[in-house]
């Protein structure tokens, strides 16, 4: 067995949804508002012409700090059914990262097959890729999750983001703007 595969960290899952795969692709390929939906941060991409024909797309955010950044491999898209996704990474504790989601018609509803690979660059770097890429899985969980109860009548927006508690300064701060309006005789 090739020794790069063997160390790879694979998470799978798969879901059930009240609606037919034509109402859940949308969610799901909406790649950009379902990667906020997981908490992370937003991809800056840029294209230059591949020497070879065709253009070479790299991708980079910073997580938690880390700067990270890869070259996307072409997508693999099947609208309505399926997409995959596969990422060389440039640097960093990662190797690779593959997607794949695929939906099947399941009577009056769809379910999704989902599974996310994450290989690290050395074995070392293993544990380190692992806590990372459980991270990433429960976040894609998070938004699956929150598509379920879309679809089950139990929230109205699909990709409402959680608010977070504001801290003590912030707090502070808003008590502060509400004094000064009331001063003014405006009601905060």
């Amino acid at each position: 067995m090739n020794d790069s595969l063997s160390q790879c960290e694979r998470f799978e899952s798969e879901w059930r949804f009240a609606a037919p795969p034509e109402r859940v692709w949308p969610l799901l390929a909406d790649t950009n508002r379902l990667n906020q939906v997981m908490g992370l941060p937003p991809v800056r991409y840029t294209d230059a012409p591949d020497p070879r024909g065709g253009i070479r797309r790299q991708g980079q955010f910073s997580l938690h700090g880390l700067p990270m950044k890869w070259e996307e491999q072409p997508y693999e898209w099947i609208e309505g059914r399926e997409f995959g996704v596969r990422r060389r990474y440039l640097g960093g504790p990662m190797a690779t990262f593959a997607l794949r989601a695929v939906l099947l018609p399941d009577g009056a509803g769809t379910r999704v097959q989902l599974r996310l690979e994450f290989e690290p660059r050395t074995a070392a770097l293993r544990p380190l890729v692992r806590i990372a890429g459980r991270g990433v899985f429960k976040g894609f969980e998070r938004a699956l999750r929150r598509f379920r109860d879309y679809f089950e009548g139990k929230v109205t927006e699909p990709y409402a983001l959680p608010v977070p508690p504001l801290s003590d300064i912030q707090q502070a701060r808003v008590r502060t703007i509400a004094g000064r309006l009331a001063k003014l005789g405006l009601s905060p």
